[in-house]
């Protein structure tokens, strides 16, 4: 990462349109989290910013309520260009996942009722349950290291066939009865009427 404070002389002020297109850039990249990949755009590639006025302004966005890249949006795109700036540069970050997710919704809408979409569409959530359940399950493995505790198989005091899901610590677990138990069901009460 280049860590270098431009002089004043360097850096470049953009257009409302630069803005618009290095944002969406941002946005078509990004998936979460873009603040590196906002740093080497605005920072290193346009020059809009410095490394120092970049991390000043980052410590601002920080506080305001919101995304931190949709505040730095505002926030640049006012520097240069004002108000118009800002409103380009936001439109910028968000048009392109907006037209993606229209896009994905339309495919979706049109092919929701065959079967084998609902069943991939069905086993997309079932692991991403799964994966939650592991990272909530698992997630304490290097905090247990810290302690000094043992931690055996992954997961393994996470998850009890009997109680049903607990943390180590037991703050969160279901009774008995939880409906996450396996229990054998027979083809008689599936039958739906």
């Amino acid at each position: 990462m280049n860590t270098e404070v431009l002089p004043a002389e360097q850096i470049t002020h953009p257009t409302s349109r630069e803005l618009f297109a290095g944002f969406m850039k941002l946005g078509l990249m990004g998936f979460g989290g873009v603040l590196p990949l906002a740093h080497q755009m605005v920072v290193e590639d346009q020059k809009w910013l410095n490394t120092e006025e970049f991390t000043d302004l980052l410590g601002v966005c920080q506080i305001l309520p919101g995304g931190n890249i949709i505040n730095m949006a505002v926030a640049i795109g006012y520097e240069f260009q004002g108000v118009k700036g800002a409103i380009s540069a936001v439109l910028g970050l968000i048009f392109a996942p907006t037209v993606i997710v229209i896009l994905l919704y339309q495919l979706y809408s049109q092919f929701q009722s065959i079967p084998v979409i609902q069943h991939m569409i069905q086993g997309l959530a079932a692991a991403a349950a799964g994966f939650e359940a592991t990272c909530v399950c698992c997630g304490r493995e290097p905090v247990r290291r810290l302690e000094g505790a043992e931690w055996g198989a992954p997961c393994g005091e996470c998850w009890s066939g009997e109680t049903g899901f607990q943390t180590s610590n037991d703050v969160l677990q279901f009774p008995a009865e939880s409906p996450f138990k396996k229990t054998a069901v027979s083809p008689e009460e599936t039958k739906i009427d």
